[in-house]
C-alpha cells in the first residue's frame, strides 16, 4: 500500500489557518486594549476610581497570553477568548469614551438625519405604527442580536468547522474594534440618551429590553451600529 506524502512544511493544514485566524483576531485585539488603556488610565485619574484600569489590564494581558500561546490544550479556551472578552469590551466604552474627552456629535448625525427624514423616526414611528404585536416583534428582533454574535461561531465549532469558525471570529473582532475606536474618536449618544425610551406599546418583551439597556448600555456608542455590523457577519 503507498501512503499519502507526508505535507510539506510550507503547506498549511485547515487547522495551522484556524489558527492563524485566531492568532491574527487575538493580536487585533490586544492592539486595541492597548491603544485604549491610555484613555481608561485618564478616567481612572480624573475618578479616582482603579479598579476598571485593572479589569483593562488584565483583559490586556489575557488577550497577550492567548495570542503567544498555540498549545493544543489551550485551543479552546485560546479560540473563545475574543467572544468571551466582548461584553467587557463593549461595557468598558463607557470609561474609554468618557477618557477620550472627544465632545458628543449627536448634533451632526441628527443634522444628516434631518436630510433624508421628514421627522424623527425614533420618536414618530411608534406613535405612527402603535401597535403591540409589531412593538413586541421588533424588540424581540432587537434582543436577538446576542444570539446572532454567539449562536453561528457555536454552531461552527460543534460541527468542527474550525476553519470557518475562525474566520467568523476574526470577521467579528474586525468590525467590533473599528466599530469601537470610532465610538472613542467619533462618540453619539443615540435618541433613547437624548429623548428617553420611545412611545411604543407596552409588553414584556419591551420592557426586558429597557431593562437591559438602561443597565448594560454605554453611552456614545450609537454610530455606527455595530448591530448591523455584527448582524452583517453573522448574514454571510
Amino acid at each position: 500500500m503507498i501512503e499519502p506524502p507526508s505535507p510539506s512544511p510550507n503547506e498549511r493544514l485547515p487547522e495551522d489557518s484556524g489558527d492563524a485566524m485566531i492568532g491574527l483576531a487575538l493580536r487585533i485585539l490586544a492592539a486595541y486594549l492597548a491603544v485604549t488603556a491610555v484613555p481608561v488610565i485618564r478616567w481612572s485619574h480624573a475618578t479616582g476610581s482603579w479598579w476598571p484600569l485593572v479589569a483593562h489590564l488584565a483583559a490586556l494581558c489575557l488577550a497577550v497570553a492567548c495570542a503567544v500561546d498555540t498549545r493544543s490544550t489551550t485551543r479552546a479556551f485560546r479560540d473563545w477568548t475574543p467572544l468571551l472578552l466582548g461584553p467587557f469590551l463593549y461595557l468598558e466604552l463607557r470609561w474609554v469614551v468618557a477618557g477620550t474627552g472627544r465632545p458628543h456629535l449627536d448634533h451632526l448625525v441628527r443634522g444628516w438625519e434631518a436630510q433624508l427624514f421628514a421627522s424623527d423616526p425614533s420618536r414618530t414611528l411608534a406613535l405612527g405604527w402603535h401597535s403591540l404585536a409589531l412593538s413586541e416583534l421588533l424588540h424581540l428582533c432587537y434582543v436577538s442580536y446576542y444570539a446572532l454574535v454567539y449562536v453561528p461561531p457555536a454552531l461552527l465549532w460543534l460541527t468542527r468547522r474550525r476553519a470557518a469558525f475562525a474566520s467568523t471570529v476574526l470577521a467579528l473582532v474586525v468590525v467590533y474594534a473599528l466599530c469601537f475606536a470610532t465610538y472613542a474618536l467619533f462618540p453619539v449618544d443615540g435618541p433613547r440618551f437624548l429623548n428617553g425610551p420611545s412611545l411604543a406599546p407596552p409588553g414584556p418583551v419591551r420592557a426586558f429590553v429597557v431593562r437591559l439597556l438602561e443597565s448594560g448600555s454605554s453611552r456614545g456608542t450609537a454610530f455606527p451600529s455595530s448591530h448591523v455590523a455584527a448582524s452583517l457577519v453573522a448574514a454571510l
